[in-house]
């Protein structure tokens, strides 16, 4: 199990080298498993896991709780909020939304701190009920 997640329940998951680099680590995997970039995701925690993922035509699923805190995350990485998750649950939420898996439990979302610019209220994407944006 990792964040509540069994991976075990996964086709694959592999784990990166701190020091390798990624972009083309990432395109290697979708070329040797055949994998749509469209349904392709990459978790990660700092600047350089966002780039590769995007360079590599993936979909990143960022945490806030690693090297980058959420706020250098967002306001100077520029990062979307959309896409950062503050906590195991919140990230478990978003992996199994994305990759269509059923979630182990209800995760409750209460305690989320909403991101800048944003106000309390209901989510329009139905991952977080703690916030909506202003815009």
């Amino acid at each position: 199990m990792r964040h509540d997640v069994d991976v075990g329940e996964l086709d694959f998951l592999i784990h990166m080298p701190l020091k390798q680099q990624k972009t083309s680590a990432f395109r290697q995997v979708r070329m040797d498993y055949g994998i749509n970039p469209a349904r392709a995701y990459a978790c990660g925690d700092e600047k350089k896991d966002f780039v590769a993922t995007l360079s590599s035509g993936m979909h990143p699923l960022m945490v806030s709780y690693g090297f980058e805190d959420f706020e250098r995350l967002a306001l100077k990485i520029g990062v979307p909020a959309e896409v950062i998750s503050k906590t195991p649950a919140e990230f478990r939420s978003r992996a199994c939304h994305a990759l269509d898996a059923d979630p182990a439990g209800p995760i409750p979302f209460g305690d989320c701190e909403p991101p800048p610019g944003a106000q309390q209220g209901r989510c329009k994407n139905s991952l977080c009920s703690a916030y909506t944006s202003d815009s």
